[in-house]
């Protein structure tokens, strides 16, 4: 009897649960406009002296100095291992890095200034997201490439997600695997579908005088594996499951909201049903509004999201009045300011051209699929980011307070429905033992 009380009480505090993070939201919206990204630990590992240029790079990094650094979420430290011992280290770094770090620097016996990039919150015992000489251009690839600012230009610009195909180095069997992806994609909106309306309207967090037009929206880009300026991101995407350094084929990867990453997809698991199951998940009601309890993880991106998100789908986010992304500019160091060498400028293979400041040069093709009219988006939805009212709606009584009381009452009712159940059960046990 004590076994079916708790599962009764189980259940009442399951649904209760469920209403709670229960939104209908789509996954990529909402993450969009919530989820602030993870930070990055970069740890510059030097045993000697620096030279004056990489000394001064070193406040810069240190104090934040940079442009990029602003707007991405990486965090810099230094570990001078002539007089930093791990305890010493360890006042300085989260808890658990100097250990690591120590560990790393014993195996890896770097003989030169290096830079070691650790993944949020990694723990001691998994690779770094990427290592590699203490440079200014590795430094700028480290907080941004000419593919992240693409990636953020589509999602800031209404798609649901970008995907980026890592090519295997085969050119033949990367031609059809993106051939695939892309065909896939395109066709995504004729089976992929946004929560109902009528729901998203009832949402207590949906704002109804939004201007965003939710849509079915995705593309692709593809990026050769050793490609030099986008060595830290293919490596950060690379490790960011298990074992996926491991396949030699091609690997695509979808990128949503403020850059994170969502299943990555394999070779033959780059199929109809696995990708549109990796866009319905995306596409879908926000069952779960942490974070942390959503698969995948951050990529460092230099961009203010607060700047550019001009419009709000959920009522109580409080977003700056700007104009939208239409003077968004990027500023990609060339060739000639990094020293790199040909080798370093592998284009990827497109239909789309972004230029970068200089007269064309040190340009990068990526991949554009067209968008696919749907009539899922709500008819009055014409322009995802002109702001008619930037002034925020305000209830007679606090949302938080009304969403609470809701949750009550809801509870309470949920409560009162399994008690009466219980208490009937119950007696008819007993009237019938």
């Amino acid at each position: 009897m004590n076994q079916l009380r708790f599962a009764i009480v189980f259940c009442i505090f399951g649904v209760a649960a469920q209403t709670v993070d229960a939104c209908n939201i789509p996954v990529f919206r909402y993450a969009l406009e919530n989820w602030q990204p993870d930070n990055y630990i970069t740890v510059i590992l030097h045993n000697g002296d620096l030279t004056a240029e990489q000394q001064s790079l070193l406040e810069q990094l240190k104090s934040k100095s940079i442009p990029q650094q602003e707007v991405t979420n990486v965090d810099f430290y230094e570990i001078d291992q002539r007089t930093a011992d791990e305890d010493q280290t360890g006042s300085n770094l989260p808890p658990g890095v100097a250990t690591y770090i120590k560990r790393w620097a014993d195996y890896a016996s770097p003989t030169e200034p290096t830079m070691v990039v650790l993944y949020p919150e990694q723990l001691p015992t998994t690779l770094p997201a990427w290592s590699g000489a203490f440079s200014r251009e590795n430094a700028d690839r480290i907080l941004d490439s000419p593919i992240r600012q693409e990636i953020a230009r589509r999602v800031l610009e209404g798609e649901s997600a970008v995907w980026v195909l890592i090519e295997s180095g085969n050119p033949e069997v990367d031609d059809a695997a993106f051939a695939r992806l892309g065909d896939l994609l395109k066709d995504a909106p004729n089976h992929v579908t946004l929560p109902d309306q009528d729901l998203i309207e009832t949402d207590d967090e949906y704002d109804p005088s939004n201007k965003i037009e939710l849509k079915v929206e995705f593309s692709a880009l593809r990026i050769p594996r050793d490609a030099l300026d986008e060595a830290p991101f293919i490596s950060m995407l690379l490790g960011s499951e298990e074992d996926l350094q491991t396949f030699n084929e091609p690997i695509a990867i979808p990128i949503f909201a403020r850059g994170r990453t969502y299943f990555a997809l394999v070779g033959r698991g780059i199929n109809e049903t696995t990708v549109h199951e990796n866009c319905q998940f995306l596409c879908g009601a926000c069952s779960c509004q942490v974070k942390q309890d959503n698969p995948g993880i951050d990529l460092p991106i230099a961009m203010n999201w607060n700047d550019h998100i001009t419009e709000s789908a959920m009522d109580e986010v409080a977003l700056p009045e700007l104009t939208g992304i239409g003077g968004f500019e990027v500023d990609v160091v060339s060739d000639d300011e990094l020293g790199t060498t040909a080798e370093g400028t592998d284009q990827v293979l497109s239909t789309t051209e972004i230029h970068t400041p200089g007269d064309g040069e040190n340009s990068i093709e990526v991949a554009s699929i067209p968008p696919v009219e749907n009539d899922i988006a709500p008819p009055e939805s014409t322009d995802s980011y002109t702001a008619t009212d930037a002034t925020p709606r305000v209830d007679s009584e606090p949302a938080f307070e009304r969403r609470l009381g809701y949750w009550l009452v809801g509870l309470l009712g949920v409560g009162l429905v399994f008690a009466i159940g219980s208490t009937l059960l119950l007696k008819r046990f007993h009237s019938t033992g």
